[in-house]
């Protein structure tokens, strides 16, 4: 873009590159407020917006008129972009200065209409979706610190002035309207984190919507939740009016949210050359949907599930849906349990027999325990999938992880009390997930032996091939080696090809070669589309859970780039490099 290469820090540091050279052209610290209890660090990228042949429209009003022609003229390209803690703000794309015509100086405060707001509960971790005239951006609300929350308001924003244009609340959808004066967003409403997605010859934004916190209980949820836990919405990019949603769980009580940003492109249906969306979720469904109306392109089917439960209140769906198209793991049998030594083995066989399962992905949480295969890190997560849109080929890098869950009562005149101690610095899990001023708390650890290596046995990651004509998986690998992984706290120096987590998205080609950085053995990897076959591998100096992307310099090279700056949750290499190759 622009003749540099854009991106962002984990505190919102804005930094523009030569792309041939590396070389610094400026750089943009919004001085973000750093607090040790936000749920996730994390800048997941900057968006981009060129208004410089833009005119106001014939029916604007004279000060909409010169508004316009002033913010164009101040930034004509602009880079946006939001903070961890919770301002959305704009540069000029070729200096690095703040619009100052935008919002306040250059600012939008998104606290503005909240209520509910803990401390560090509310966020912004996703870049904003960007059209040609809007910013539409979701909310992030910390997994579980509190029964009640800020809103998951979806507001978009004028691109050149920062206005709100129109806002979608999930509690109150019919009402798009910008908030009067002396209004507030919906408290607690379902939350979209994740990115978005935009089809502008269609008009329609599509937003995946999360869970409602707390994540694994639902007694208190209103209809209204309900009906938007987990769902796929398709939004008016001129109104914010709903024009169809798909759910893609039932009543979630796992953390299932879409986490992935959909993907689109044209599908063959009964012959016909059709506008698609694929919606990767935690469970590993792949949703294929006609993005006109939100109808399967791929068949789907209803799967009966246990309504079993010892929480009181509580109702479980009697069905889950399951797309034809997807990589959930076969039932987790004792068989399965795996360990370094038959010490942590029968260790973790022991534990896969005091909790229950019932061999599906939907055992609900409950007081003295379940275990939820696969767990909240999800098959698919972060990176969703990537598109050959002319060979019409899926890649993906599903993960398999078991998750132990337990939820612990709190007297009812006591909704305050802590149950695990400490507070919510770290995020979730450590050292639990307290959902103050609820009923339960809960606890959700990885299923993991004494050695600290997972009890299921590998591969923990996969990298897999689709053929999207005919929904059929074409190759599958194992993806990844344990190579500088610590188990009991002794790192791992043998290479062995185990399949690891992926935490980052994958980059296709033209070419026919897919490039990921994602699994946890500090690697970056280049590989054949048509056969999932290694053709080139690099180490690097710190975990790469990013995308890659590509880009052809000003030399007619073309690049390849990822930044390689770890992770804290997962325990890679941190670091603080963007890395580009060339390819020949």
């Amino acid at each position: 873009m622009n003749g540099a290469l854009y991106f962002c820090t984990p505190h919102n540091i804005i930094q523009s590159l030569e792309p041939e050279s590396g070389k610094v052209l400026w750089s943009f610290d919004p001085m973000m407020k750093r607090d040790p209890f936000y749920q996730h660090q994390t800048c997941r990228g900057v968006s981009w917006n060129d208004s410089s042949a833009y005119a106001a429209p014939a029916d604007s009003t004279p000060e909409q008129q010169a508004a316009t022609t002033s913010a164009v003229a101040e930034c004509p390209r602009r880079i946006l972009a939001s903070t961890v803690d919770a301002r959305l703000f704009a540069l000029n794309a070729d200096t690095g200065e703040l619009c100052k015509t935008f919002g306040t100086d250059g600012y939008v405060d998104l606290m503005e209409g909240m209520i509910d707001t803990n401390r560090a509960t509310y966020q912004q971790t996703s870049a904003p979706l960007v059209t040609k005239d809007l910013i539409i951006l979701g909310s992030a609300i910390a997994d579980n610190y509190y029964e009640n929350n800020p809103s998951g308001v979806i507001r978009a924003f004028d691109v050149r002035t920062g206005k709100v244009v129109w806002k979608f609340d999930a509690s109150k959808p019919n009402d798009t309207a910008p908030l009067a004066p002396g209004e507030h967003y919906e408290p607690n409403s379902v939350v979209a984190w994740t990115q978005f997605a935009a089809d502008e010859n269609l008009g329609l934004a599509y937003i995946p919507f999360g869970n409602a916190s707390p994540d694994q209980v639902g007694i208190s949820r209103t209809p209204e939740q309900e009906a938007f836990v987990d769902a796929l919405a398709a939004l008016d990019l001129k109104t914010g009016q709903l024009k169809w949603k798909f759910q893609t769980s039932h009543h979630d009580l796992w953390d299932r949210d879409n986490p992935s940003q959909p993907v689109l492109l044209n599908l063959p249906k009964d012959g016909v050359d059709t506008p698609a969306i694929i919606i990767p979720t935690k469970i590993g469904n792949l949703w294929v949907l006609d993005r006109t109306n939100g109808k399967p392109i791929l068949p789907i089917s209803d799967v009966p599930v246990s309504t079993n439960t010892d929480i009181a209140g509580e109702k479980l769906s009697p069905t889950q849906p399951m797309s034809s198209l997807n990589f959930t793991p076969a039932p987790l049998r004792e068989a399965d349990m795996w360990g370094a030594t038959p010490f942590d083995q029968m260790a973790c066989r022991t534990t896969y027999n005091q909790y229950r399962y019932d061999g599906n992905p939907w055992t609900p949480p409950t007081t003295t325990g379940s275990l939820v295969w696969p767990g909240n890190i999800g098959v698919f997560n972060w990176g969703s999938v990537a598109i050959d849109p002319v060979n019409k080929w899926l890649i993906g890098t599903p993960q398999y992880l078991a998750y132990l869950y337990k939820l612990y009562p709190r007297q009812a005149g006591d909704l305050n009390k802590r149950v695990f101690g400490g507070d919510n610095s770290g995020g979730e899990s450590k050292p639990g997930n307290e959902n103050l001023g609820g009923p339960y708390a809960v606890s959700i650890q990885h299923f993991r032996s004494a050695l600290n290596a997972p009890c299921n046995a590998p591969a923990w990651g996969v990298r897999v091939g689709v053929d999207l004509k005919t929904g059929k998986t074409a190759w599958k690998y194992r993806n990844g080696t344990v190579a500088g992984q610590q188990f009991a706290g002794i790192k791992f120096p043998i290479p062995f090809e185990m399949g690891m987590l992926a935490h980052g998205g994958t980059l296709t080609t033209a070419g026919g070669v897919a490039f990921t950085a994602a699994a946890l053995d500090d690697s970056i990897r280049g590989y054949d589309m048509q056969t999932g076959e290694v053709l080139w591998k690099m180490a690097l100096p710190a975990g790469g859970q990013a995308t890659p992307m590509t880009y052809r310099g000003k030399d007619g090279k073309q690049y390849i780039v990822v930044a390689a700056g770890g992770h804290g949750s997962l325990g890679t290499t941190p670091g603080d490099s963007v890395i580009a190759y060339t390819l020949d």
